[in-house]
């Protein structure tokens, strides 16, 4: 998926991400239990239940199945794009209808969800990982002109989401984030791009409260045009 002779070997821990996946999902079975859906309604759904994570789904058409072994339960595999979000594709089979009906199917359906995302999560923090080297060394070679790139208004908005990625790989809700804005109350642990821009910005408080600004705005889908 991803290649970078400069990324370091590394264990990447999703685990306090999925934990805050694995809150959302818990209202699944209760929200679909005996509905009557189709595709669009289905996809509908898990879109917009994981809209705020930049997780997608999709049914794919049973000639373009490959049937291995979590097909009976509904998906199929997943996959993270090379877009500006890192966007994580879902994708099921019509088995996934089965959850509508079947307590027990909706259960595992969801337990083999979060393995898939865990896995494309991991990618993910690859590349966030990637963009936080790539700050370090653009600061280290020509420091002046790299504060004009890193201030202009769309690499804060690209940089806001990916700093809100790392502040929920570190284990916070999106609450906890949105209280440690208004006090500032973020360390290097937290989020090494934020830390960054701290640094670089620290005379600047125009720029970084406009990069909180952004954070703000994607945790609560205030971008009209998220996708």
């Amino acid at each position: 998926m991803i290649y970078n002779r400069f990324f370091p070997e590394a264990v990447i821990n999703v685990d306090k991400y999925s934990t805050l996946l694995e809150r959302v999902t818990e209202t699944i079975y209760r929200d679909l239990k005996g509905k009557s859906l189709n595709r669009v309604s289905m996809i509908r759904y898990f879109n917009k239940l994981f809209k705020k994570f930049k997780i997608e789904f999709k049914i794919v058409k049973e000639e373009q199945v490959i049937k291995n072994n979590v097909y009976k339960i509904g998906l199929i595999g997943a996959e993270t794009l090379l877009d500006k979000y890192s966007t994580i594709k879902i994708y099921c089979n019509m088995n996934i209808f089965d959850i509508t009906t079947n307590e027990e199917a909706c259960k595992l359906f969801i337990k083999f969800l979060i393995r898939l995302i865990k896995h494309e999560l991991i990618h993910r923090v690859q590349v966030i990982n990637i963009l936080d080297l790539k700050i370090k060394k653009s600061l280290a070679t020509n420091k002046k002109d790299q504060i004009e790139y890193y201030k202009n208004i769309h690499e804060l908005m690209a940089y806001a989401w990916e700093i809100l990625e790392e502040l929920r790989f570190s284990g916070l809700t999106d609450k906890q984030i949105e209280h440690k804005l208004k006090k500032l109350d973020f360390t290097a642990n937290h989020s090494g791009i934020l830390f960054h821009y701290v640094k670089m910005f620290d005379n600047n408080r125009e720029v970084l409260h406009k990069l909180y600004k952004y954070i703000y705005m994607y945790i609560h889908e205030q971008f009209s045009n998220a996708n």
